[in-house]
């Protein structure tokens, strides 16, 4: 009987601990650091960070904070089409100036334009951010997040797990 508590508790602890996943910041903003300054408390806010100047890669940020964490690196071209971020982060760095546009999870969706109508940010709505990122600047994006990267150019980015973002929908 006791290991049916037990299995009760933990069962609550875990939905606890899925149900902080969905919960988004309120108040929505962009947090600016340099590679010296950036410390892994700032990820805690749920908030997209830019990390300034050409001091640090995508391979410093891994070594320096995610060295147990799973990471998977890739390159995605910029489009006319939003990602969903579906790690826990991602770190995209450009080599090349350009503009990621955010949208948070809690802003207004509409069907898309481009059939098969998949759901994309509705472009009267505030809760839209745009970066100008510099060449050599790493930003960071939180779970769930949307995101759209123009010009069309090549980015390097890092998508960051933990052990419950693998089976999150």
């Amino acid at each position: 009987m006791e290991e049916y508590y037990i299995m009760i508790v933990i069962l609550l602890f875990l939905a606890l601990y899925i149900y902080s996943y969905y919960r988004y910041p309120v108040n929505i903003s962009i947090l600016q650091t340099g590679p010296t300054e950036f410390r892994s408390a700032m990820l805690l806010e749920k908030q997209p960070i830019v990390i300034e100047h050409n001091a640090s890669t995508l391979q410093d940020l891994k070594t320096g904070f995610f060295g147990w964490t799973p990471t998977t690196e890739f390159n995605i071209s910029g489009s006319d089409l939003w990602h969903k971020n579906l790690y826990k982060y991602i770190a995209i760095q450009l080599e090349n100036p350009g503009e990621i546009i955010l949208c948070p999870p809690v802003a207004k969706m509409i069907a898309g334009p481009i059939p098969p109508h998949e759901q994309i940010p509705d472009p009267t709505d505030a809760k839209l951010l745009a970066i100008q990122a510099k060449v050599g600047e790493i930003v960071i994006i939180p779970f769930h997040w949307r995101y759209l990267i123009t010009p069309k150019l090549d980015v390097k980015c890092m998508g960051i797990h933990d052990m419950i973002t693998y089976f999150l929908p």
